[in-house]
């Protein structure tokens, strides 16, 4: 006859292993399922709205069309293939035009066959192409779309499955080594006091598959100071840091939406505007010089701040991914704000606005920075304080030194910020309510480079500022 102890050792050891196992497998299912169903459903949004882009685009031009459709593939980051209705590839935005006649029919393919009869049809499988599992989804069209002359019957567009690999393998990470340790405790608490042991590690053993089956809110009460309430505490913070984990996820996808949301409408405003310009020029009489200029006036002026936006876009994904290479270097700061502060006076004497220079650092104090990234922290600053501040108002630009630390501060008599709109100001393509226009410009991705830039040098973003009565934006070092 085995010994209670000996039955709680072997018992509660294959209880923990089953748990593992089956948390370990549960674990793995419900991310791809979740994961492959949040990537159907961006590929569905992305193809609705490529059907609406090519409908409503009347350039019967095929290379230029398929020059714009494969720039939509690119800023969506999926794959677009247009095919007639005998199967042929008209166009693929990862295929060259020039080899698009190498490509084999696809009308056997699984997604086009089933379309035909269903209207739309999803299938998933390895690429050739990417050596990556990707969704394939197709839409099929009674009525031919006219795609630059061409008569398409399947738009099709693929993308591989997202995932979060790294989020996977540490879930699954915590759960061994909770379990591993769980065993270990297990093993050496059975030995020496299997008389009251029995009831705690029951209780322990149903949290645990609470864990197991996805309910992360509850806790397991500490009663004792031993290796019990050690494992505990451990199981504790294991649910603690996977419900973590979890609304972390959570709001990385909504951040994700919102960025790409945002991204998409600041792209696709100006080549609206480039594009109905450019359209207007063709059919229009060219003798009209003034009507001619103002188009193009239009188009140039539209050009240029798609591509601010994209240049803003690049050095976000630089200072983020620490691709960009700081200069970081001793210089005399008060140089460099003068400067800066000098080549605004014009601008705000033509808005009627005071500038005053404030300087309370000696003229040969130096901080270690990146000179060229400084000066565009600084300017955009200014550039935020002029562009909401009033005729008659007045700005600050003051530089201190207290105690080796180094502040600049740009200060405006503008219309200032509510509660909400200060928390998020720092956010990409975050704009105040009333601006959400951009009827005073900028992208609302100003800050967001200037918080970067000042994360890149260590140092602390100030930001004040009070409805109706103005702000205050800007930064400081720590001790030089």
């Amino acid at each position: 006859m085995k010994s209670l102890k000996s039955k709680i050792l072997v018992t509660y050891i294959g209880v923990t292993l089953f748990a593992l196992m089956l948390s370990w497998v549960f674990t793995s299912i419900r991310i791809s399922d979740y994961l492959e169903d949040i990537t159907k459903d961006k590929i569905k949004s992305e193809t609705k709205q490529i059907t609406e882009y090519i409908n409503i685009d009347t350039l019967s031009n095929f290379e230029t069309m398929y020059r714009r459709i494969q720039m939509l593939a690119t800023m969506s980051n999926i794959r677009i293939t247009l095919i007639d209705s005998s199967g042929k590839v008209v166009f693929d935005s990862d295929v060259e035009m020039l080899q698009i006649d190498t490509l084999e029919n696809h009308l056997l393919r699984s997604e086009i066959s089933y379309s035909r009869n269903h209207r739309e049809g999803t299938s998933k499988r390895l690429s050739a192409t990417t050596q990556k599992v990707t969704i394939y989804y197709a839409k099929f069209y009674d009525t031919p779309l006219i795609v630059g002359g061409a008569k398409i019957s399947y738009l099709r567009t693929s993308t591989p499955i997202i995932t979060f690999s790294r989020l996977s393998s540490e879930i699954k990470f915590v759960i061994a080594v909770s379990g591993i340790l769980a065993l270990l405790i297990i093993f050496i608490t059975s030995l020496k006091i299997s008389s009251w042991v029995s009831k705690p590690l029951n209780d322990l053993k149903d949290f645990a598959l609470d864990l197991k089956n996805g309910i992360y809110k509850n806790r397991f009460p500490k009663k004792q100071k031993d290796e019990i309430g050690i494992l505990a505490d451990t199981m504790n913070q294991l649910a603690e840091n996977i419900e973590a984990e979890k609304k972390e996820v959570e709001r990385l996808e909504l951040l994700k939406h919102e960025f790409l949301t945002n991204m998409t409408h600041e792209l696709r405003t100006p080549l609206f505007v480039i594009e109905s310009s450019l359209e207007t020029l063709q059919d229009m009489d060219h003798s009209d010089i003034e009507t001619l200029k103002k188009f193009i006036d239009k188009a140039s002026n539209q050009t240029k701040r798609l591509h601010q936006v994209i240049d803003k876009l690049i050095l976000i994904s630089k200072l983020r991914s620490g691709e960009h290479n700081a200069n970081m270097r001793l210089f005399k700061i008060s140089e460099l704000v003068k400067k800066i502060f000098d080549k605004y006076h014009e601008e705000t004497s033509k808005k009627n606005i005071t500038m005053e220079f404030i300087v309370e650092i000696t003229e040969d104090k130096k901080v270690m920075g990146d000179k060229q990234l400084l000066s565009y922290a600084i300017d955009n600053l200014m550039e935020n304080a002029i562009r909401f501040t009033e005729s008659g108002g007045k700005i600050d630009l003051a530089i201190s030194d207290q105690d080796g630390v180094v502040s600049l501060v740009v200060s405006d008599t503008g219309k200032g910020l509510n509660g909400p709109d200060l928390k998020n100001i720092t956010e990409y393509f975050y704009r105040p309510d009333k601006d959400r226009s951009s009827a005073n410009g900028g992208a609302g991705l100003g800050l967001a480079i200037v918080k970067h830039i000042i994360n890149l040098h260590d140092g602390e973003l100030i930001i004040q500022s009070e409805l109706s009565k103005g702000s205050k934006f800007g930064f400081k070092f720590k001790k030089q």
